[in-house]
């Protein structure tokens, strides 16, 4: 599914894009945590934009790189409060995985805020990255192949669901 075959009005499309623009613009400078403001705010208007999730997570990375610390605790425990709206939760959970790139709790969390609210194309992009992370880890996490192979069989994604099946 493409940018444009997603369920949010194009006038918010527009809207998410033009912070989207400011945001590469600014990483493009080295202002990180500037961009990364852009890329949520931009988020927030069309949560299920994969290329600026990618853009948010390569300026993260960079971020990271360059030294960056993770979010304070007061603040990370305000954002991993339980929330009603699934939306406002996976941008939570974004948020933490920016200033916390390689966290795999954080990306399992952003996985099920994004399935339970629709967010498929967000979905699907997470899943990959936790896929890849939790391989890549010194231990994988079998309760994170198993969360995998259970959203990617809810979606009807079997090749993925098998795949996951057989890392666990």
């Amino acid at each position: 599914m493409s940018e444009a075959d997603n369920n949010t009005p194009q006038g918010d499309r527009e809207k998410a894009r033009k912070f989207f623009e400011r945001a590469k613009t600014v990483s493009e400078t080295g202002h990180h945590d500037f961009a990364i403001s852009m890329y949520l705010q931009g988020l927030v208007f069309d949560p299920d934009a994969v290329d600026a999730h990618k853009s948010l997570r390569e300026v993260s990375i960079k971020r990271k790189a360059g030294g960056g610390k993770a979010l304070g605790m007061l603040e990370s425990l305000s954002l991993k409060r339980p929330s009603k709206d699934d939306r406002q939760a996976m941008l939570s959970f974004e948020k933490l995985l920016a200033h916390d790139p390689g966290n795999t709790d954080y990306m399992v969390s952003l996985l099920q805020a994004a399935h339970r609210g629709g967010f498929i194309d967000s979905c699907m992009w997470m899943g990959d990255v936790l896929e890849r992370a939790n391989l890549d880890s010194k231990k994988p996490d079998v309760k994170k192949f198993a969360i995998l192979k259970d959203v990617y069989r809810s979606l009807s994604e079997w090749d993925h669901a098998i795949r996951n099946c057989q890392h666990a």
